[in-house]
């Protein structure tokens, strides 16, 4: 297929090849990133006046960030210095993907680390097929649409708890709440300055993108579609309690709610005889 290139080796160089070409945007996706390569980018965004755009979307689960397969400290240094950088959160992320400008894209099983770099055997392709290229782009776009984005502050709380951890170990309880109330609040802060956004807001938004990407759902599919997106939202121990007695998950109320929201504003409608939502 013209316009694209398989790659077996050399991921260290493909990288910074495609780090240090961008001019306008670039597009980072990789669940793990380690301090190395985000040392890299921060150089190659000092090199450029004005810098890209740059959005990288990363997996911080509590998991992730005890462990250090996300580098909590060495991201919160890079977003410190360069502002441009935007990062966000999206649960159980497993995608690897790059892109560069709308022209280069690199798909593969190498994660933004060391050993994705250096250490690993990866396997992918460096495409440059202008409309895949294109495709690409939008929906790593989409994702972060739905995803939570995290800001400096963000990173230096979250930083702060990786820095007490003793040694890279799975998250204590306390830990875990520590994180999953800081991704929480990030999930529900609005980017702009116009304040916070409800609840319902993001899980509509969320509903809009499966249903996008989908096609027709039942809300029984909706339901671990949207809890893979956004599991410090859609919590399966918290119930929807009115004077004492519960009403089911909270979350799933949630997700009720904002269906017939999108409905009442003629955005998706219910099949009977399939019993899926669609998009109008």
């Amino acid at each position: 297929m013209n316009g694209v290139e398989l790659i077996t080796s050399e991921w260290e160089a493909a990288f910074q090849r495609l780090l240090s070409s961008a001019k306008r945007e670039l597009l980072l996706v990789s669940p793990f990133v380690g301090q190395e390569p985000l040392n890299y980018l921060g150089r190659a965004m000092s090199r450029v006046n004005p810098p890209p755009r740059v959005y990288l979307l990363l997996n911080a689960a509590p998991e992730n960030l005890l462990s250090g397969s996300v580098d909590a400290r060495a991201l919160h240094a890079l977003i410190s210095t360069h502002p441009h950088i935007h990062t966000a959160h999206l649960g159980n992320l497993h995608a690897k993907v790059y892109v560069q400008d709308s022209e280069v894209a690199l798909v593969t099983s190498a994660n933004f680390t060391t050993g994705g770099w250096r250490r690993n055997r990866e396997l992918g392709v460096r495409i440059q097929d202008a409309a895949l290229v294109d495709q690409i782009r939008s929906h790593i776009l989409s994702l972060f649409g739905v995803a939570t984005k995290l800001n400096v502050d963000d990173w230096d709380v979250l930083s702060e708890v990786v820095s007490s951890s003793v040694s890279p170990r799975a998250p204590s309880p306390r830990e875990t709440h520590v994180i999953s109330s800081r991704l929480q609040e990030a999930r529900l802060r609005q980017i702009a300055p116009t304040g916070w956004v409800s609840e319902n807001q993001v899980f509509a938004k969320t509903i809009l993108f499966l249903l996008e990407h989908h096609g027709p759902l039942t809300t029984e599919e909706l339901h671990p579609l949207v809890q893979e997106l956004h599991p410090e939202l859609c919590d399966d121990r918290v119930d929807r309690v009115i004077r004492g007695v519960h009403f089911g998950k909270r979350w799933k109320h949630m997700v009720r709610n904002a269906q017939q929201y999108l409905k009442r504003r003629g955005r998706i409608a219910y099949d009977r005889a399939t019993r899926k939502w669609h998009l109008v």
